[in-house]
């Protein structure tokens, strides 16, 4: 099973940042098999980089 490791740079407005990235996932990405490159997009559009 694939690991996922997250984790959040303390910085001003790391908290609201998260919660804001995690409230559009939920908006966005609909329950099941996520479509990754939509998923991928609105981790980015957050400031999130994905490291492979």
């Amino acid at each position: 099973m694939p690991r996922a490791y997250y984790g959040l740079r303390d910085g001003k407005g790391a908290g609201s940042l998260a919660a804001q990235m995690f409230t559009d996932i939920d908006r966005e990405i609909p329950p099941g098999p996520p479509d990754v490159p939509k998923l991928l997009n609105v981790l980015k559009r957050n400031g999130v980089t994905i490291a492979m």
